[in-house]
Parts: C-alpha cells; sequence; structure tokens
C-alpha cells in the first residue's frame, strides 16, 4: 500500500516538474515609425478636450517629438498669431485652411492637429451615461490628422487608444480627485502612443514561454529558458536550436526558439518556428506570437519602403477654406 502511494507520489512529483510554473520572459524589440516623412518643422493643433485632462495628450506627444530631435516644434499659440482668423471653428473643429495659410507664413512643414475625447469601452463618450451598473471602464482616444502645409495634403490620419481604466472615478473633493488624476495619465499615454507613430521606439513584451519537456534536448530547453530570463536571446536561441535538433517534436522548444527569433528581429524565421509549433500543440499564445510576429514585420517592411508622397483623402479636401 505504502509502495504504491509513494510511487504515486513520485509521478506527481515528477509531473509537476515538467509542468512547473508558468515562466516569463521580456522581449525588447525596436521597432521603427509608422509614419515616414520629410516633415521636420511641425506646429500642434489642438482641439478644444472634451475635458481639461485631455491637453495631457498633446503635453506628452509634444515631449516625445521635442526630446527625439527629430521634430521642431512651434506651438499653437505662435500659429494662431499668424492667422488671419481664429484657427478654431465654432464648432470646435479647426479650420484647416487658415492653419495651413499661417504655417505658410512660419515656413513650417507640416501641421499635426490633434482631439482627445474619453470614451468607454462600448464607445460612450465618458460621462454621458445617467444610469450605470458597476464602475466604468474608461480610455482616452487620441486622433490625429498629419498635414503637408506645403502641399495642403493630409499624410495620415488615425485614432490611437490608450490602455483602459477600470475603477472608481467618483471626485473626491477637495483637492485634486482620483478621476482626474486617472484621466490625465490615460490621456498622457494614449498621446506617448501617438508618437511613437512618428519615432522609431522600444517595445517591451512580456512574453510567456513553454515549459521545458523530458526526453532528449530537455537540458538545453531548461538552458534556454535560463538564459531568455537573463534576457541573453542569442544564448537562448542556440540552446532552444540544440533542443529541437536532439527532438524535432520538442513542441516546448520550437515554440521558445520562435520567441528567441523574435527578440532577434528574425521574424521569418520566428513565423517558421511558430507554423511548426503550431502543427504540434496549437494553443492561444501560438496564435497571440504568429499576430504579433506578422504586425512587426508589416511594420519592418513599409519602414524600409521609400518615403511616401503625400495624398489626398477623397472625402475631404483641406486645400480650400471651409467655415461652418
Amino acid at each position: 500500500m505504502w509502495l504504491r502511494l509513494l510511487g504515486c507520489y513520485g509521478l506527481l512529483l515528477l509531473a509537476s516538474t515538467s509542468l512547473g510554473c508558468a515562466q516569463y520572459a521580456t522581449i525588447h524589440q525596436q521597432r521603427p515609425a509608422l509614419v515616414s516623412t520629410q516633415i521636420r518643422r511641425l506646429a500642434i493643433m489642438e482641439l478644444q478636450p472634451q475635458r481639461q485632462e485631455g491637453r495631457q495628450a498633446v503635453r506628452a506627444l509634444a515631449a516625445e517629438l521635442h526630446q527625439s530631435g527629430r521634430f521642431e516644434l512651434v506651438s499653437h499659440g505662435h500659429l494662431q498669431q499668424l492667422a488671419t482668423t481664429p484657427l478654431l471653428l465654432p464648432n470646435g473643429t479647426a479650420d484647416q485652411y487658415a492653419a495651413i495659410q499661417a504655417g505658410r507664413r512660419l515656413g513650417l512643414d507640416g501641421l499635426l492637429i490633434v482631439d482627445v475625447k474619453f470614451l468607454e469601452t462600448d464607445g460612450t463618450l465618458y460621462g454621458t451615461k445617467t444610469i450605470r451598473l458597476g464602475d466604468p471602464e474608461v480610455m482616452a482616444a487620441v486622433q490625429y490628422e498629419l498635414i503637408d502645409v506645403r502641399s495642403g495634403q493630409m499624410l495620415d490620419t488615425n485614432v490611437i487608444h490608450s490602455q483602459s481604466y477600470k475603477g472608481d472615478l467618483t471626485p473626491h473633493p477637495p483637492g485634486p480627485s482620483a478621476e482626474s488624476e486617472v484621466l490625465s495619465q490615460l490621456a498622457y499615454s494614449g498621446g506617448a502612443k501617438v508618437a511613437r507613430v512618428f519615432l522609431p521606439h522600444e517595445d517591451e513584451i512580456k512574453v510567456k514561454l513553454a515549459h521545458s519537456t523530458l526526453g532528449p534536448g530537455s537540458s538545453d530547453s531548461r538552458k534556454g529558458v535560463d538564459a531568455a530570463q537573463a534576457g541573453n536571446w542569442v544564448e537562448a536561441r542556440q540552446h532552444w536550436l540544440t533542443a529541437v535538433e536532439a527532438n524535432p517534436k520538442n513542441h516546448a522548444a520550437m515554440y521558445n526558439l520562435a520567441l528567441a527569433h523574435e527578440a532577434l528581429g528574425e521574424f521569418l524565421l520566428a513565423r517558421r518556428a511558430l507554423e511548426a509549433a503550431a502543427n504540434s500543440s496549437p494553443n492561444s499564445d501560438t496564435k497571440e506570437a504568429l499576430a504579433r510576429v506578422d504586425r512587426a514585420a508589416a511594420e519592418m517592411r513599409l519602414a524600409q519602403r521609400p518615403v511616401a508622397q503625400p495624398f489626398v483623402r477623397p472625402w475631404r479636401s483641406v486645400s480650400q477654406p471651409s467655415r461652418r
């Protein structure tokens, strides 16, 4: 009886050693600017934010662009001084024609128009719900439009969302409220994410490593995990290559090898390894890694293309005055 129990305990111990706890490593990945232009002298034009906390988005954006040394920034106020009419229309939108004319007087290359709203994750404007169940989940939505002042044409436009926050956002006067602090942080992070569209940057990605398996190559597989957790992805790659050579069916080593290729910017090799791992043991981690690798590879290809010529959005012209 005792021998049987001891045998079962040994099997459980062996199984727990094989499965182990989830182990993580960090990939520091260099990412290119998503929008490549010849614009250097730039004005940021801020629309009237839904809430004052939204101004933190422009502060973050301006700080990131200035610190990069790639842009010479001109203030909204300076732009307005050289405009013959108000740059903001009564309905809160920008008079792009007036802004472009003022930008040309200033010798600008580009104009970046920024609008910030706070939204709940269902798309509702934050603060408009009269009936609520539970705490809100809110994020900052930062919309930008990049205009080439020299040609009057739109170069790029998009909406970038910050991370979301869920919790109690009720103001607690006197003094700064938790609501104001949270919204300011969301807006600031959203503005910083917009800056990454125009600047090369580093992404820090936390990835879950596959568990080591028993059998041939298991020792190298575990050594690869240790190297990856120490940030040495070159050494980790070599260990996992050895583990896969010893046991081509070791899908854990194959998956981890794909992560090493991704960390080293070898996206084609990463995809091949992920496809092999998915064929052996498909799971959500593999699908997520495939999507991440494909996105990074597409961004790299885009960054290596020649700088695109300005284009006009067919549904909107900014070269003619438009007042409402």
